[in-house]
């Protein structure tokens, strides 16, 4: 597998992983369950990071296997190519 490949499923990953991160920690901001993620000072940022990082750590590294796979995959596809196919002979 190529750098480029290795590098792109590593970024892909970590984007993906970044966004569900994100994406919770806004949820429960919106919920704000028992008012930890914020109250009448205002937002608390501790929760919000301590959750954003609870959410993106285990997506990321379920995702990196994934992504590995879906990067190794392209990689042969694209080294075969159309021309290795065999043709059937008549």
């Amino acid at each position: 597998m190529s750098r480029r490949a290795v590098f792109a499923a590593i970024a892909s990953s970590l984007v993906v992983a970044f966004f569900v991160g994100a994406g919770f920690a806004f949820y429960d901001w919106r919920l704000n369950p028992g008012g930890i993620f914020r109250g009448p000072d205002g937002t608390n940022w501790r929760f919000m990071y301590e959750t954003t990082i609870s959410w993106l750590a285990p997506t990321f590294l379920s995702l990196l296997p994934v992504s590995f796979g879906i990067a190794w995959l392209i990689g042969r596809f694209r080294r075969r190519g159309p021309q290795a196919r065999p043709e059937k002979e008549q």
